[in-house]
């Protein structure tokens, strides 16, 4: 035991103990893939230096005045706090490293199909509806993954089947018990709600099924630092997994040139009337996030004749995190509210913790053109979100922000694009200009939408020039042009 301890408080074991943390650092350093080469090295030579001067102090002498003899146990103690910050170092770039490669590339999405009964049946689980009517609604499912769901079902009871084009009929014939239990996928629970607002009290879920998916990979060949790109950005407020397919309440284009360092931000309000992409039917532009976000990008190109590069699914209810992880964003708005929280939002510039940012950009009932500034207002923080995130303030907390993301945050966005957009901000650190648009229509109240062809809906039909006007600015961002 007394060798032990001499040797774990020998010079050669704790100068040992600094070199091997030293070098553990570095590999983290060099695998996150953010430094540049010139900072790697500066980085290794710092580690050597500390190294070779440690190795000054611990080196024993000889004894000519007790000085000398301090002298070692100095140099020990100090190398020992030295291993020790380094360590803390290695751990939070190794943990968020870690953050960030879970960010990057999550290219799945799933979908939730259940079994629905009427709340006051005698039907408590799926054996009850053994050779019972229960209704299927194909039409407005993707076949691959509604199918599977219905070869789960039919390996656990027979039953009669009911077909049925829209949900309005599916549901409708529930209630009046010519159905004893429809099959249902949950991403349109919200859409009934519209014309059943009880719907979750009067139904009950007696078995659900899961089917997970990957989304066609349309990145392969974008150089994210030489190449203009388009992200889709599918703005979702919902409980649960991120990778659930949902209505998209929030729908922007991020058009990214990294040559000449242009962000335009365009906006398409969610009850655009617009040709769903799978179905070639109209609808709201946030229905088509009902079979996917592939979908919705599809429709998207269709609309703007535009290609999307890559796509982010943000939970904005999330969102809160990540704006009180990077200590609040700065934003400013046009006039005095009173957001829902209780907070005043003054005219001008306001600096919001996570609330009340979600509050800002939630609101529309303050203003007259209603849905249309609530957009410019959910542009307002995004665009305050990524000036905060690409500025040193990141630095500070960027495991808390990457956690806070995390929850929140899907895309098909590499975790190696993300490092190479950081190194080039770092090698080049001109600003970004960001500039936005919103895409314009004008309202009307009609039925005939695809996923509900006979309840009485509002939808914003598309102004043309408008549509135009948006594909221009894209194609001149990606084209370089001012």
């Amino acid at each position: 035991m007394r060798k032990l301890g001499k040797m774990i408080t020998s010079w050669q074991f704790i100068l040992s103990l600094q070199a091997l943390v030293s070098i553990l650092l570095m590999i983290l350093a060099m695998k996150t893939g953010f430094l540049l080469v010139k900072f790697e090295v500066l980085l290794a030579i710092i580690l050597v230096i500390l190294l070779f001067l440690m190795y000054l102090f611990v080196r024993p002498g000889k004894i000519v005045h007790y000085r000398t003899q301090i002298r070692p146990l100095i140099g020990k103690a100090v190398s020992i706090i030295l291993t020790i910050i380094l360590a803390i170092a290695s751990f939070y770039i190794y943990k968020g490293d870690s953050t960030l490669r879970k960010l990057g590339y999550n290219n799945t999405q799933t979908y939730t199909f259940s079994l629905i009964v009427k709340k006051d049946s005698q039907y408590n689980k799926v054996n009850d509806l053994n050779n019972k009517k229960i209704g299927l609604n194909p039409n407005v499912d993707e076949s691959e993954n509604f199918n599977k769901a219905i070869d789960k079902l039919k390996s656990l009871i027979t039953y009669d089947d009911e077909l049925y084009t829209n949900d309005e009929s599916l549901v409708n014939d529930l209630y009046n018990h010519k159905i004893a239990g429809m099959l249902f996928n949950e991403a349109h629970r919200p859409i009934i709600k519209e014309s059943k607002p009880n719907f979750d009290k009067e139904t009950k879920v007696i078995w659900q099924i899961k089917v997970t998916t990957e989304i066609e990979d349309t990145n392969k060949d974008i150089n994210v630092t030489q190449d203009s790109f388009n992200m889709y950005i599918s703005g979702i407020d919902t409980a649960g997994n991120i990778d659930n397919v949902s209505r998209s309440d929030v729908n922007m284009i991020v058009t990214v040139n990294p040559v000449t360092k242009n962000i335009l931000l365009t906006s398409i309000p969610r009850d655009y009337y617009v040709t769903l992409a799978d179905a070639n039917a109209q609808d709201k532009l946030t229905h088509s996030g009902l079979t996917g976000v592939d979908n919705t990008m599809k429709t998207v190109e269709n609309l703007l004749n535009v290609k999307m590069h890559f796509y982010a699914r943000v939970n904005f209810s999330s969102l809160v995190k990540v704006v009180d992880a990077l200590g609040g964003i700065d934003v400013k708005s046009d006039r005095d509210l009173k957001a829902w929280t209780g907070k005043d939002i003054k005219e001008g510039w306001n600096h919001m913790d996570g609330e009340t940012a979600l509050a800002y950009a939630r609101c529309r009932h303050a203003y007259q053109d209603g849905d249309s500034h609530r957009v410019r207002n959910q542009q307002d923080v995004l665009m305050a979100i990524i000036t905060k995130m690409i500025s040193p303030a990141l630095l500070t907390n960027y495991t808390n922000v990457l956690k806070a993301v995390e929850e929140s945050y899907q895309s098909n966005f590499k975790s190696e694009q993300i490092a190479d957009l950081v190194k080039m901000q770092m090698e080049n650190s001109k600003a970004w200009r960001f500039t936005s648009y919103v895409m314009t229509g004008t309202g009307k109240v009609m039925k005939g939408g695809y996923y509900m062809p006979q309840t009485s809906l509002y939808y914003l039909i598309p102004d043309n020039t408008s549509v135009q006007e948006a594909s221009h600015k894209i194609n001149q961002i990606m084209e370089g042009m001012e």
